[in-house]
């Protein structure tokens, strides 16, 4: 069927209309092409003609009619089942045009004017297999010389209840793996690649969404694993994580830690990579206006066994000097600094406290040395003081403080020194031995060491430019009672004639002895 043409006026149009129905269903309009026995079945075109060189082509309209008392009819598309080939496809493609924005592909679902009911839903779905592999389903954005088109999936926005959700799940299996999932952004020649940002939307009243990032569950739990973009030329990406910001509260937490497990709980492990010079670890506190927050490194507790250890270790190097250990105090520009607490916790009810260990490491040459002093003062205070002391005992005996050198086997045993400090202007410091008091007081016992020949004992003042100083050699006045003797002797001799005994006073360019 084919109408005449129209010289000057409007085309005339063909209608092809089904019969219309009082009391029953209208009548069907069916376009059927031409059968064939033995090769392919005809085509059914239904296009617009082509536009003349001042209009637009017309377009096509394919809808079905409305119904005011029932569901108004499908529009389906589809192709028909193969049997020995491979069936149809659908193919929809706007054309090309020469100038403005290509056209558009638009598929919207249909709204619901019914209070509580659910609009359309649009669903995308690639075709199953029996046999083999499922289709693929593959949404593309177009390209461009000045820039790529973009992809929005965009949930909807409700005015009551939540927004839409977006769900990007893979595929179920029944014996093998399920599906992975990919977050990429495409390479770049010549400059950056994309960036890729996962992060809620803002909370104008209400608590902000939480981001998770989890594995499933499985005979082995899967792994999370974060790491920064190689560089083939400069500095490696960086990997931040950082709690959000409070404006009027406190910012938040940042947690790392393994999960409870009925065996050993995993570990964590902070390192740096391996370099020409390994990178530096920092843990540190921010900045405060009143006190700035506290660093703890501490085991947890055990109820049954041991406690767990806290190692702090410089490293090691195969040539050249291992690496210190600095514990230090904060510094204060108004007061005085922090101090330093190296302490063995309490121990159990009738048991002792953790011993407490200071030592250098052996050597095959000289072994380390251990230092220990006050800092200076500069101005007008006093240096810090330096106190060994045990502890006190409210039943048994307090602890013994003991000063001893390690033993030498073939050179000299080490000396120990006890010295006051001394003073340029003023007096210098004096040095006191005294035992404890208590019902009977403690000895105090000066001996030299024993061995072919016993080392001297010698009590000396030191030297003046006016006046040496005096010896005294005396016993305390008692409150009541004797006071004590004072005995001076030589040791006994089996073999050879004993000890004198010699008091004299100094010419005038020696010194005093008592011996």
């Amino acid at each position: 069927m084919r109408l005449g043409i129209s010289e000057s006026g409007v085309g005339a149009d063909a209608i092809l209309q089904g019969g219309d129905a009082t009391d029953e269903t209208g009548g069907d309009i069916r376009i059927v092409s031409g059968y064939s026995r033995k090769t392919t079945s005809g085509l059914v075109i239904i296009e617009t003609a082509n536009s003349g060189s001042n209009g637009a082509s017309g377009y096509l309209l394919l809808q079905s009619g409305t119904a005011e008392g029932g569901d108004s009819g499908w529009v389906n598309v589809s192709t028909g089942r193969a049997s020995g080939g491979t069936a149809g496809s659908i193919s929809m493609s706007v054309g090309e045009g020469d100038s403005g924005t290509g056209g558009d592909i638009s598929f919207t679902a249909g709204a619901s004017l019914e209070d509580g009911g659910d609009g359309g839903a649009i669903i995308l779905a690639a075709g199953e297999s029996q046999s083999g592999r499922g289709g693929h389903a593959i949404i593309q954005a177009g390209s461009g010389a000045t820039g790529g088109g973009d992809i929005a999936l965009l949930a909807g926005e409700s005015s009551e209840q939540d927004g839409g959700a977006i769900n990007l799940t893979s595929a179920y299996s029944a014996e093998a793996d399920t599906g992975t999932l990919t977050l990429a952004t495409g390479t770049s020649r010549e400059g950056n690649s994309g960036s890729i940002s996962l992060c809620t939307g803002d909370a104008k009243s209400g608590q902000a969404g939480t981001i998770v990032v989890s594995t499933g569950t499985g005979k082995a739990g899967g792994d999370v694993a974060m790491a920064a973009g190689d560089s083939t030329s400069g500095r490696g990406g960086s990997v931040t994580i950082s709690s959000g910001a409070s404006a009027k509260s406190s910012s938040g937490h940042a947690t790392i830690q393994t999960n409870a497990a009925t065996g050993q709980s995993g570990a964590i492990e902070i390192a740096t990579g391996d370099g020409v010079s390994s990178g530096s670890i920092s843990v540190a506190t921010g900045s405060s206006k009143s006190t700035s927050g506290t660093v703890e490194v501490f085991p947890g507790v055990s109820t049954a066994g041991a406690g767990g250890d806290l190692v702090l270790q410089g490293g090691s190097s195969t040539d050249s000097t291992g690496g210190l250990v600095l514990i230090r105090s904060g510094a204060s520009t108004s007061s005085t600094s922090g101090s330093v607490s190296l302490a063995s916790a309490d121990g159990g009810d009738g048991v002792g406290s953790g011993r407490f260990n200071v030592s250098t490491g052996s050597g095959t040459g000289a072994s380390g040395g251990i230092q220990i002093t006050s800092g200076g003062a500069s101005t007008t205070g006093n240096s810090g003081n330096i106190v060994i002391q045990s502890g006190s005992a409210t039943a048994g005996h307090s602890g013994a403080v003991s000063l001893t050198t390690g033993n030498s086997e073939a050179g000299d045993a080490g000396s120990i020194s006890l010295t006051a400090g001394s003073s340029k202007s003023s007096r210098g410091g004096s040095l006191s031995l005294m035992a404890g008091n208590g019902s009977e007081s403690g000895d105090i016992l000066i001996a030299s060491g024993s061995g072919d020949q016993s080392g001297l004992l010698t009590l000396v003042s030191g030297t003046g430019e006016t006046f040496s100083g005096n010896l005294t050699i005396g016993t305390a006045d008692p409150t009541d009672g004797a006071s004590g003797d004072i005995m001076l002797t030589t040791g006994a001799a089996s073999a050879d004639t004993t000890g004198d005994i010699s008091l004299s006073t100094g010419s005038r360019l020696s010194v005093s002895y008592i011996l």
